[in-house]
């Protein structure tokens, strides 16, 4: 699937767009495995919880979102899975 197919929003009159539908599902998984890896430290930790512990699991989601390609962080006249997926 390609990032330039088209989406089209169903009974309304606004101009298509790139689906970036690949984009946003790679995206997407990589957002699951951060989720995934804060899930296992809350209710299968193999270490103490620390701030530091904490504090690291944020800055992996900042980063995570700094490095979104371009056309997945700017929401403006963006395609709803990629709205979703801020």
């Amino acid at each position: 699937m390609s990032d330039d197919a088209p989406w089209h929003a169903y009974e309304l009159n606004i101009p298509d767009r790139p689906g970036l539908r690949a984009s946003a599902f790679k995206e997407c998984a990589a957002l699951s495995k951060l989720v995934n890896s804060t899930l296992v430290m809350f209710f299968a930790p193999t270490v103490p919880m620390s701030g530091a512990l904490l504090l690291g699991e944020y800055e992996k989601y900042l980063e995570w979102y700094r490095n979104l390609p371009t056309k997945l962080a700017n929401t403006e006249n963006a395609v709803p899975h990629v709205i979703s997926l801020q």
